[in-house]
Order: C-alpha cells, then sequence, then structure tokens
C-alpha cells in the first residue's frame, strides 16, 4: 500500500512541477518583458536542474539506498554481534557428539513404571513389526520432567543403551542464548544431528 501512495505521490510531484514551469513560461511570454540580467535566467535555469535533480532522486530513492547501505562500513558493534553470531552457531555444531551408552535399565535404581513404559518404547525400536501387525505408532518422543539429581540423564542413557543408538548429551544452559531464535536454532541442529 505504501508503494502505491509513493507512486501517486510522485506522479503529483511531477505534474505539480510540469503545471508550475508552464505557467511561468506563459507568464513571461505574456508580460513580454525582456530581461535584460542574464544571472536571472541562470537562477531559473538552476531552479530548473534542481527540480529534475529532485525527480531523479525520488525516482531512484530505493536503489539508492540499497547502494549506500552496501558501501556503508558497519559499526564495530554490528561486526562483533555478526562475528559472535557465527561463532556460536559453529562452536555449537562442532560440540555435538555422539556417546556410545552401556548403561542399561539394571543399572537405574527405583522408577519401576518409568522403567516399563520406557521398556516399551525400546521394545518397539528393537522388534517393531511386532507392533505395527496392531497398527500401534511409535511416539514422537519423550520428555523427562523432574528437579535436578532424581536420574533423568541416567534413564536417558539406559534407553540409549537398551535400543543400541547413540547418546546425545547438551545442557539446557547451552541453548539460551542472548539472540532471539538462535536457542530453537541449536535444539534443530542436535535433532538434525541426531536423526
Amino acid at each position: 500500500m505504501s508503494q502505491d501512495s509513493n507512486n501517486k505521490n510522485i506522479k503529483l510531484m511531477f505534474m505539480s512541477a510540469t503545471v508550475l514551469i508552464i505557467l511561468f513560461l506563459y507568464t513571461i511570454y505574456k508580460s513580454s518583458v525582456h530581461i535584460q540580467n542574464s544571472s536571472y535566467y541562470l537562477g531559473i535555469g538552476f531552479l530548473f536542474i534542481l527540480l529534475i535533480f529532485a525527480l531523479v532522486l525520488r525516482l531512484n530513492e530505493n536503489k539508492i539506498k540499497k547502494y549506500l547501505s552496501k558501501n556503508r562500513l558497519n559499526s564495530s558493534f554490528e561486526n562483533e554481534l555478526q562475528k559472535t553470531k557465527e561463532k556460536d552457531t559453529s562452536d555449537f555444531s562442532s560440540n555435538i557428539q555422539a556417546v556410545s551408552s552401556n548403561i542399561s535399565f539394571k543399572d537405574v535404581a527405583g522408577i519401576g513404571e518409568v522403567k516399563e513404559e520406557l521398556e516399551e518404547i525400546v521394545d518397539f525400536l528393537n522388534e517393531p513389526n511386532k507392533y505395527l501387525k496392531y497398527d500401534i505408532k511409535l511416539p514422537k518422543g519423550v520428555l523427562l520432567v523432574g528437579p535436578p539429581g532424581v536420574g533423568k540423564t541416567l534413564i536417558a542413557r539406559a534407553v540409549a543403551g537398551e535400543a543400541d543408538v547413540p547418546f546425545f548429551y547438551q545442557s539446557g544452559a547451552s541453548f539460551v542464548q542472548i539472540y532471539v531464535g538462535m536457542g530453537a536454532k541449536k535444539v534443530r541442529e542436535l535433532f538434525a544431528k541426531a536423526k
């Protein structure tokens, strides 16, 4: 919508300038005054050139802005911000490493109900035909919730060990970033690497 209004403004400005020039020339012609001073004509010519220059600038405003922003040197803050973003992303993706887990459910004490649920998922991963025969679908994921120190990481390692798949470990603090969207990007990178 703003593009349409800009185009209308440019057309109106051009039409107004044309009408003013025509009226000025008509007035000079009708008055039949012969001005002897050449500086008057130079001033009128300069104003006319200035008007044309303003119209050309207005018509090419977007191109000029792009050119100036491309050639403008970034401030030191912007440079540092860009370097930090690139460094954080490359550091994180290189830090994601798979670990083979030799922990089994026998190593996990207590939480019997949780172990039963997770054993079913591991059984599904090891023998999917047994479950697919009854149109049972594997859950998309498992969310282990609880306060620190209750064994969430240990049970996750046990699931990886029982299923004989690699274990990817990242602390929650590694996903907290000062830049909006970087934490979500790191989560996506972790899941992409795990697949």
